[in-house]
């Protein structure tokens, strides 16, 4: 008698919940697919850049975590200068960028991390203002 009389005001509860709601306020009460805003990283981006040969850089992208990397995890990641342009303007307005956040990864494939000398960034680094990038950089 008691788990009967539970349920009733349950279903009671329930019900007059949603007759104080419009039709537009339960539908939009349901999961929707998320908005390119909301896709941003919460941690801002991680930008990793590593010299491949004497004049010849490369870079990867990830979204900012608290999880150190592995050389291999950037390595696949691997992108050209052209490439890391084009991802960096895709990136929203004023977002977080920490550059090179961390010496200390892991993993069997060595990387030579470091930051490109200016004539080599001066492109990367007029899409970092063109897009109100907050920048960090390690110290040098």
């Amino acid at each position: 008698m008691r788990n009967s009389f539970k349920r009733v005001l349950q279903v009671s509860l329930f019900a007059s919940v949603l007759l104080s709601c419009t039709p537009g306020e339960i539908i939009s009460a349901q999961p929707s697919a998320p908005s390119p805003a909301s896709d941003s990283a919460l941690k801002g981006y991680e930008l990793y850049s590593w010299q491949t040969s004497p004049n010849q850089w490369a870079y990867a992208l990830f979204p900012g975590t608290n999880a150190l990397k592995t050389n291999n995890t950037i390595a696949s990641k691997q992108l050209s200068q052209a490439q890391i342009i084009a991802a960096l303007r895709a990136l929203p307005l004023g977002s977080d960028l920490i550059w090179n956040p961390s010496y200390n990864t892991q993993g069997s494939k060595t990387l030579d991390f470091g930051l490109p000398d200016n004539s080599q960034s001066a492109e990367i680094r007029k899409v970092m203002v063109e897009r109100e990038l907050v920048v960090t950089e390690p110290a040098q």
